[in-house]
């Protein structure tokens, strides 16, 4: 499993991105996740899942908007 953890701290405003990853057999899962998620409790806002499978396809899913991305 793998961490992430980045940010960024400006005069007036501050950011944060999490990412998670772990492999499961061929196949990696990874969560991603925004200072979003966290402000005025726990919400799925920011909140990214992935499933890749190095070199035949990636799926990321943008859960709050219930879309796929690609």
């Amino acid at each position: 499993m793998k961490a992430s953890l980045k940010g960024r701290y400006t005069n007036d405003k501050s950011t944060a991105v999490v990412s998670l990853s772990a492999n499961a057999g061929d196949i990696k899962l990874r969560a991603s996740m925004t200072d979003a998620t966290f402000i005025k409790g726990a919400s799925l806002n920011g909140l990214t899942l992935a499933v890749e499978k190095p070199g035949f396809f990636i799926i990321d899913y943008d859960v709050p908007k219930k879309a796929r991305l690609t």
